[in-house]
This record gives structure tokens, sequence and C-alpha cells, in this order.
């Protein structure tokens, strides 16, 4: 979650410079962004007392947020709630819905980021619960060449 915040601070702090009108950033995106940081704590406090359904239930309607059309946030809250979800799935052996959850995300995913790493990282954890080793690892294996590919640049 404190990525979120990380998010909306660089979203507002293009550089020393003062911001043009249209930089500034909008209610449109910072109402979801939000919006996404209350139901990660709730999820996070459930989750912490035991209630992992309801964690999971409290965590999906980040999947719906409408952000605005040019932000990349919106992408990266919605990937990162499902790497989320996808944990909390597999922590009730529901592996196959939290595979079907990095899945979805994955295809929904338009450029590589952390949070693409990220998915490829859950998943490599519920290939390994599920005893897929050679899966998993080839998933771990995507997760680090993301993210040898965004240090080069």
């Amino acid at each position: 979650m404190k990525l979120l915040v990380l998010i909306a601070c660089l979203a507002a702090c293009r550089g020393d410079r003062t911001p043009s009108r249209g930089e500034l950033v909008s209610e449109e995106l910072l109402v979801p962004l939000a919006l996404a940081k209350a139901c990660h704590h709730k999820s996070k406090l459930l989750a912490a007392q035991g209630d992992l359904a309801a964690a999971t239930a409290a965590l999906r309607p980040v999947l719906a947020l409408r952000f605005p059309a040019s932000a990349p946030e919106g992408e990266d809250v919605r990937l990162d709630a499902r790497a989320r979800l996808a944990e909390l799935l597999l922590a009730q052996h529901a592996s196959a819905e939290a595979l079907r959850m990095v899945t979805e995300g994955l295809a929904e995913a338009t450029r590589e980021s952390f949070f693409v790493a990220n998915l490829y990282t859950v998943e490599g954890e519920v290939l390994e619960a599920r005893g897929e080793r050679r899966a998993a690892n080839a998933a771990y294996d995507q997760s680090n060449a993301v993210i040898e590919r965004l240090q080069r640049r």
C-alpha cells in the first residue's frame, strides 16, 4: 500500500519546477487512489484477524475502480490488487482462482513494471504451492527478467 502513496506523490511531484495547469494531479486520479488505499487497509486488518474471505472481499472492489485513461497508476493499482488477491486466495487453498487472478492481470498489463514482475513472482508462489516446480521456476525467471529490463532502462 505504501506503493500507492508513492505513486500519488510521484504523480503530484513532477520535478522541482512548478507544474503546469494540465499536470496538476486531479481529483479524478486521487479519489480512486484513496479508495484503493482504504480497501487495502481494510483487507489487511481483516486478514490479520484471520478472516481471509472477508479480506478478499474487501479488496475485490479495487479491480473495478475507474482511473483517468491517461493515468498509468490505474493499471499499477489493479495489478497490485490482483497480486494481493492471489496471495489471499492461495492462503484459502483456492490455487486455481489465485492462478486465474494472476493470469488475468498479466493479460491486462500494457507495459512492463514492478507490478508485472510482482505478478510473475506471485504466479511462481502459486505454482510452487501446487507442486509445479518447473513452472514456478519459469515464473520466477520471468519476474527477474522484467526487473532486469527495468533496471537497464
